[in-house]
């Protein structure tokens, strides 16, 4: 059981700590840290937490089948008698970010029914949005990245600046393409087992969408930086960025993405966001 504890603690750490670095991101470029922000911030990473757990647990079945993730969904093999322990278990975890919203009130309520409603809908039946094909692009685009920032500014009553705009737009595409990156890493256990757009529309098309995406956003990141959008202290982000986006280009359509390239550049992302919030 301790060994299920540590794995469901620490599966999935680069989707919260991500989401927790973009809501950091999104207070610190308002120069709006507080107490208030601080649990905002906590609230996020715990909520993104819950999801991903959640979307492990609707997943077991199909994971299953797949030797790889056995190891990686912490809900596969655990007996019956223990899915009581960890279902309470979880909801006792989701209070700490109920309080935390609550701090905001019935804006901060809403936040997080919204938030819940939308990881039902993309995990679970009988939507489970992810199998099916388009639909799990959309809600990944609509929730993964642009959920965290989009709530922290409205929840802390701060204004949608044209670098705040430009941001969105970005992790738009970067969620879009992070999507089709893991469907086409999934696609050889999946392709007979699961529907999403890779197993319907194939590997190939999947690259083209990947590179597509990966050029708008490329592009869309030199246009705001030429425009003097992006302040010079976001200009490191893309740099490290930079060798993930351009194994996309180079990699063929049948090959999976680099994990340790994706967990290092996330890491490094980590590290100067965390010297950018002291230092600033």
């Amino acid at each position: 059981m301790r060994g299920f504890i540590f794995r469901l603690m620490w599966n999935h750490a680069d989707a919260w700590g991500l989401a927790g670095m973009i809501a950091a991101a999104a207070v610190t470029l308002h120069h709006a840290w507080s107490w208030q922000a601080g649990a905002l911030v906590a609230a996020v990473m715990g909520a993104t937490w819950i999801g991903f757990a959640f979307n492990d647990y609707c997943d077991a079945p199909i994971d299953a089948a797949d030797p790889r993730k056995q190891s990686r969904n912490p809900f596969i093999g655990i007996m019956p008698s223990r899915r009581v322990i960890v279902t309470v278990g979880i909801g006792i975890a989701l209070a700490a970010p109920v309080l935390a919203y609550a701090v905001f009130a019935w804006r901060g309520i809403a936040v997080l029914v919204a938030g819940g409603l939308a990881a039902w809908a993309y995990s679970a039946p009988p939507l489970r949005l992810k199998s099916r094909p388009l639909f799990d692009l959309m809600a990944h685009a609509a929730f993964v990245q642009t959920f965290p920032y989009t709530i922290t500014l409205i929840l802390l009553d701060l204004p949608f600046t044209p670098l705040d705009r430009a941001l969105l737009a970005l992790f738009i595409l970067a969620s879009l393409g992070a999507q089709l990156e893991q469907q086409a890493r999934d696609y050889a256990a999946e392709r007979d087992i699961e529907r999403n757009f890779t197993t319907r529309y194939g590997q190939r098309t999947t690259a083209v969408l990947l590179r597509t995406i990966t050029g708008l956003l490329g592009l869309a990141a030199l246009i705001f930086t030429l425009s003097g959008v992006f302040p010079a202290h976001l200009l490191p982000f893309a740099a490290i960025m930079l060798p993930v986006a351009l194994h996309r280009f180079t990699r063929r359509a049948d090959q999976p993405r680099d994990e340790r390239l994706i967990r290092a550049a996330l890491f490094a992302a980590l590290a100067y966001c965390g010297w950018w919030i002291v230092s600033g």
